[in-house]
């Protein structure tokens, strides 16, 4: 499972894999996008692979439709899409996404940074997400 927040420009994931809750190893869940397709990074579950492979075409929202893959994209403006069939703008002060969300959320909302709110919430289900947490700015 996976946990990414974002909040003030910064994304958190963490890089636990994990399967029925067994942790099985850990991975990069976030890729860089160059700057000639709009730069910032992108992190997601699911088969970051598949996106990778054909980033220009899915990242301009041409691409296959992808079944189990869930995605954030980080601007360097520090707009933030998501990816849910089709890419779209959220706008909110802080965003969870993720097995953990639901404790990341309260987190933030009692004033927890990104980076903060994923460690609490890998705290709370460590079966879900945890390893190496990943600092990202926009």
């Amino acid at each position: 499972m996976t946990i990414i927040v974002v909040r003030d420009g910064v994304m958190a994931v963490d890089s636990r894999v994990s399967d029925g809750g067994t942790v099985v190893g850990s991975a990069l869940k976030w890729r860089a996008v160059s700057e000639d397709l709009g730069g910032g990074y992108i992190a997601g579950s699911g088969d970051l692979g598949k996106v990778e492979r054909n980033f220009a075409t899915f990242l301009s929202g041409e691409g296959e439709l992808l079944d189990g893959v869930a995605l954030v994209w980080l601007k360097p403006d520090g707009a933030v899409m998501e990816f849910d069939g089709g890419w779209y703008q959220t706008q909110a002060p802080f965003l969870a996404y993720g097995s953990g969300r639901h404790v990341a959320l309260g987190a933030l909302m009692m004033g927890a940074d990104a980076v903060r709110a994923v460690e609490i919430a890998c705290e709370a289900m460590p079966g879900s997400c945890g390893g190496k947490i990943h600092r990202l700015l926009s």
